[in-house]
């Protein structure tokens, strides 16, 4: 599910269009309510079928033409994951250029600057295998995720010359768990802890990741959204600095959940280290400490039974 959010009391504002309704896009939703974006109207796109070019075409016509209207685009969909393959990633790409080339409509009928675009990327695809990222690490994707996230990248940054263009290169993201949505590690272990169900692991214990919270994720974007920013591109690093062991992170929930975890190990194939150099991280986007959150998201969790 994709929405249309605006705040009916002020033009001005503009409307943003979220694609995505997953953990990020469902954060950054509550995080533009709290701004003042209190209506909402849902999209509904056909994704794998022909029509979704017309349908987008009519959404972004949609979007107010009154001067000064701050319009925005979010792409926070998708359904492929770390381990999808090439054909779920082709088929991603696909939807995501037809959404680009309906941007490129807009444009072209409306003029330049009448709508920026902000892509929720994947620092982990872009970075799998890489210790302490820092400004001057290339990029290294490995697998058709990262190649994929690399894509969407090029062809956003390539409307930088007309539109602004935020990418937001997202570490591991974890939150609530809720029924649909790819929970990640810390919400499968929360979930299945709850229920006394065991966990699979496709790690090793001593995989080092970074992780963040999904409402952390929603705030800074939602803000991010607000700034005016003239055509041209801006990368930023949303990551938590802080490399964790899987061990670290399994203890973590044993000690919130008062209970030992029932784990297991499969085949290691998301066994690379990923961390990140605190210093290349986005300015203004202060992560909170990792049992903080994942304490926040068992409440969530607990209040939405």
């Amino acid at each position: 599910m994709s929405v249309l959010l605006d705040d009916p009391q002020s033009v001005e504002t503009g409307s943003v269009i979220l694609f995505g309704s997953g953990v990020v896009g469902s954060a950054i939703e509550k995080a533009l309510h709290r701004q003042g974006m209190v209506r909402a109207r849902p999209i509904r796109i056909q994704w794998r079928s022909h029509e979704r070019i017309e349908t987008l075409k009519q959404w972004m016509e949609a979007l107010p033409e009154q001067a000064g209207s701050n319009n925005t685009i979010v792409w926070a969909a998708g359904r492929a994951g770390f381990s999808a393959d090439q054909t779920a990633c082709d088929e991603e790409l696909s939807a995501f250029v037809d959404t680009v080339h309906s941007i490129k409509q807009l444009v072209a009928r409306r003029g330049r600057q009448s709508v920026s675009l902000h892509l929720v990327s994947s620092a982990g695809g872009l970075y799998e295998g890489v210790a302490r990222v820092s400004p001057a690490t290339p990029l290294m994707p490995r697998r058709p995720y990262g190649f994929l996230k690399l894509q969407q990248e090029q062809r956003s940054l390539a409307l930088s010359g007309s539109i602004p263009v935020t990418v937001h290169r997202v570490s591991t993201v974890y939150g609530c768990p809720r029924p649909g949505q790819r929970v990640g590690l810390i919400g499968e272990l929360i979930r299945n802890g709850l229920g006394r169900r065991p966990t699979s692991l496709y790690g090793a214990m001593d995989t080092l990741r970074d992780y963040v919270f999904s409402d952390e994720i929603g705030r800074h974007i939602a803000s991010s959204i607000t700034i005016e920013r003239e055509p041209g591109s801006h990368i930023e690093m949303l990551v938590a600095g802080q490399p964790t062991p899987i061990a670290a992170v399994v203890a973590l929930v044993e000690r919130v959940l008062s209970r030992r975890l029932l784990v297991s190990f499969q085949d290691a194939w998301n066994a690379r280290d990923i961390t990140f150099d605190p210093a290349i991280r986005a300015p203004g986007f202060q992560p909170e400490a990792l049992r903080t959150g994942v304490s926040r998201a068992l409440f969530q969790f607990l209040s939405t039974r």
